[in-house]
């Protein structure tokens, strides 16, 4: 039996169980960082700068130009639709 003599606790039990409920949490997240790589890390590995991370990162992947992948493919459309501004339309 724990002693009753001393202070009243502040600390209510639905506190004492939120502080463990973020500690497990923060537990679980500290196991899980382990495995996870580092801005530099994964910079390194892609074979960009840690400041093209960080950008690709703050911008939600939403870049302004096209990735190398589909830069053809977007030059076309834009030749198009210069063409189809460039045409006297018939009136």
């Amino acid at each position: 039996m724990k002693s009753t003599v001393g202070r009243p606790r502040l600390v209510t039990d639905a506190q004492i169980a939120r502080i463990l409920e973020w500690h497990d949490a923060l537990m679980a997240w500290k196991a899980q960082r382990k495995t996870l790589l580092t801005v530099c890390e994964l910079a390194r590995e892609l074979q960009l700068s840690r400041g093209t991370i960080h950008d690709v990162v703050r911008s939600r992947g939403q870049l302004k130009q096209p990735s190398p992948e589909h830069r053809e493919a977007e030059r076309a459309l834009r030749r198009q639709r210069m063409r189809q501004i460039r045409e006297p339309s018939a009136r």
